[in-house]
């Protein structure tokens, strides 16, 4: 679901479609996610008696902490490229509820 999410959002991004960065900065925040998911889940099995050799413990974890660093690294670069909002006087005027478009 994710691969082809990501292949999508960085098509419609070649074409500079908006709906592309969209798609790309909610995959960015999942990412972000997974990290501390992945190292709470392993401290809880830990807990729950679950046993790890080392490397099966740092190994994926480790992965997603560099993939979260670098996800992060990238919505920080995305988010600061979209332009500021204009100012409120400056939007169009928006139809009050009742009125005709």
């Amino acid at each position: 679901m994710i691969s082809p999410a990501t292949v999508w959002a960085g098509a419609l991004i070649l074409r500079r479609d908006q709906q592309g960065y969209l798609i790309a900065v909610s995959l960015l925040v999942l990412e972000i996610l997974l990290a501390p998911l992945i190292i709470a889940q392993t401290v809880l099995q830990l807990r729950a008696g679950v046993t790890f050799t080392l490397p099966e413990t740092l190994g994926p974890r480790l992965g997603f902490v560099v993939l979260a660093v670098a996800a992060i690294a990238v919505l920080v670069t995305v988010l600061r490229s979209v332009p500021a909002a204009a100012p409120r006087a400056a939007r169009a005027p928006r139809a009050r509820v009742g009125e005709a478009p």
